[in-house]
């Protein structure tokens, strides 16, 4: 197996392409995409995981490295948005240890002609010696890529990386990227948006007139989800990122003034997000006021899970949000994904 790196001077950006094929035996059941079998005579162990073809797993593993792969179809399925999850998650990782980047985040294209991903790699202290993390975009579905090495250094890292890359078999009508990969920038500190007390319980009393207001934003969300025209995938240059003053939280704020005020957050790399909106309601008495709610777009549909006073706080709302998705209680209202029909709660 070789690999031929192709630079784009218009754009800076590097390009992968495998110049022939090592024999793939492990295919993902949703997606299609093929894996080797063994990678440099570690043998893959796979694993799917709870939400079908929502997130399936793939390690290959010796004394001193370990490859880490998820497959999975996000809810809204932007690389920049699972990168940025996967790097954070990388730094968590490895945060009793010393690690320094050792490069910035690149973009970089891998089996398409446009770019469609982004990686980063880490020197770490010992026992480790480097780590890498790249996410990459088919179609609607994301490729995360977590090599960890005891003996590589970075140089070495990034070779291996690029092997691995050019081994990924992808079919033919998912090889070119569907979405623009730009990265999100964090927010400025004088644009916020209004939020809720962190830890503010929600409404109570939920009325019809509420729950359908609610499933119109879970139609929003629905389609957004998806990778609408106007959703985070599409127009991650709408959006920037903010985090918690403890950095534990990481969300993305819509800085688009033209659309409804919300947050979007990621859960984990299984591709579910959870999001807060306002939106308007009429009350009983005909007055139109603005509500918030907090949504999952979780394995099938976006989901109303609660009704706030304001827009929900991103750090305390989505424990209510996932809760509900875990112990299948049942959401006030929900859009599956594909239609328009609107199912409310009785």
């Amino acid at each position: 197996m070789t690999v031929k790196w192709i630079r784009a001077a218009t754009f800076g950006i590097l390009f992968l392409v495998p110049t022939n094929l090592a024999a793939q035996s492990v295919v993902e059941t949703g997606s299609k995409i093929a894996f080797p079998e063994q990678f440099e005579g570690m043998a893959v162990k796979a694993s799917s995981g709870a939400g079908g073809d929502l997130a399936s797993g793939y390690t290959y593993q010796n004394g001193g490295d370990r490859i880490e792969v998820i497959v999975y179809r996000p809810r809204h399925p932007s690389v920049s948005l699972w990168f940025m999850q996967g790097d954070r998650r990388t730094n968590e990782l490895f945060s009793r240890l010393a690690i320094t980047p050792a490069s910035l985040p690149e973009i970089f294209g891998a089996k398409s002609r446009n770019p469609n991903g982004m990686r980063r790699f880490y020197a770490v202290a010992a026992p480790f010696a480097s780590t890498a993390i790249a996410v990459i975009g088919f179609d609607q579905w994301i490729v995360s890529i977590r090599s960890s090495s005891k003996t590589l250094d970075v140089n070495q890292q990034r070779a291996r990386l690029d092997k691995i890359i050019g081994q990924i078999v992808v079919p033919s009508s998912m090889v070119e990227s569907r979405h623009p990969v730009v990265p999100i920038a964090d927010c400025i500190e004088s644009k916020k948006l209004t939020l809720g007390l962190e830890g503010d319980p929600p409404l109570e009393k939920v009325t019809l007139e509420m729950k359908v207001s609610g499933g119109l934003g879970a139609m929003i969300a629905s389609q957004d989800a998806f990778a609408s025209d106007k959703g985070l995938a599409e127009q991650s240059s709408t959006y920037c990122r903010r985090q918690s003053i403890t950095g534990k939280t990481v969300w993305f704020e819509s800085g688009d003034d033209k659309n409804l005020p919300r947050w979007i957050l990621p859960v984990s790399e299984t591709g579910i997000t959870v999001e807060g909106m306002l939106i308007p309601t009429t009350t009983k008495g005909g007055k139109v006021e603005m509500q918030g709610v907090v949504i999952t777009n979780d394995y099938t549909a976006s989901s109303v899970r609660g009704f706030y006073r304001q827009l929900p706080n991103p750090v305390s709302a989505p424990l209510l949000a996932l809760t509900g998705l875990a112990t299948g209680a049942r959401p006030y209202a929900s859009v599956k994904y594909g239609t328009t029909e609107i199912t409310l709660a009785e």
